[in-house]
C-alpha cells in the first residue's frame, strides 16, 4: 500500500499494515498525498516496527513513527502530532491539520508480531472500514470491547475445513477501495478497486 500511495496519484486512501516504508523511501519524490492508517505490530520481526533489516528477507525499513512522520510530512500536516495510549499499552499516534482535508494515523499494536486480528479492544477489519468511511474517531478502545471479542457465540464459529467469506460494503466513491473481502479461514483480506481509467498497479 505505501508503493501505491509513493508511486502514483490514483489513491485518497491507503491502509499499510504491518509495512513501513522501505529505507530507499527516504528523501524519494512522492506522487501521491494520500490519508494513511498505518497498523504495525511492535514486535514484528518480519517489518522490524524500529527499522532495519527485515526477516528473512533482509529488506531495509525505517521506523513506523519514521513512516508516519514522512506521509505526515508529504500531506503536510501539523508538525507535533497527537499521542494516546489505550489500556493495552498500544499507542495511536495522529497528525492533523493536512492539506485537502486529510490525516496520517499510526497504530503501533503492543506485543503484537507480524500477525494480529484485534487493535486495542477493536477488531482489525472494524478500524480498517471505520477508516475507509472517516469514521475512525468511533473506534472504542477499551476492555469492555475486548471481552466482548474474546466471548463469540456459537453461532459465528465455522467449522475449520469451511471457508466463508464476508463482504464489508464501502461507499462507491472510485478510486478509494469499494469492498473488502475476509476469509474466516486464513485471514486474508482482499481489496477490491474501482476507477474511470486504466490503472498501472505495482505490488
Amino acid at each position: 500500500a505505501h508503493e501505491l500511495g509513493v508511486e502514483t496519484n490514483n489513491f485518497k486512501k491507503i491502509v499499510p499494515i504491518v509495512y513501513n516504508l522501505r529505507q530507499e523511501t527516504e528523501g524519494k519524490t512522492f506522487i501521491g498525498s494520500p490519508k494513511v492508517l498505518q497498523i504495525l505490530g511492535e514486535e514484528d520481526e518480519t517489518v522490524p516496527y524500529a527499522g532495519g533489516s527485515g526477516k528473512p528477507l533482509g529488506e531495509k525499513y525505517i521506523s513506523g513513527d519514521r513512516s508516519a512522520q514522512i506521509w505526515s510530512e508529504q500531506n503536510k500536516c501539523s508538525e507535533i502530532p497527537k499521542i494516546e495510549t489505550y489500556f493495552d499499552e498500544t499507542t495511536k499516534t495522529l497528525y492533523e491539520g493536512c492539506d485537502n482535508n486529510s490525516s496520517v494515523v499510526n497504530y503501533k499494536v503492543s506485543k503484537a508480531g507480524h500477525a494480529f486480528s484485534v487493535v486495542a479492544g477493536v477488531e482489525l477489519r472494524e478500524l480498517i472500514f471505520l477508516f475507509l468511511t472517516d469514521n475512525l474517531h468511533k473506534a472504542v478502545h477499551s476492555k469492555d470491547s475486548l471481552k466482548s471479542l474474546e466471548e463469540p457465540s456459537n453461532s459465528e464459529q465455522m467449522p475449520p475445513e469451511e471457508e466463508e467469506f464476508i463482504n464489508v460494503k464501502i461507499p462507491n466513491e472510485a478510486p478509494e477501495v469499494l469492498q473488502v473481502i475476509e476469509s474466516k479461514l486464513n485471514d486474508i483480506v482482499f481489496l477490491m478497486f474501482e476507477s474511470s481509467e486504466p490503472l498501472e498497479v505495482h505490488i
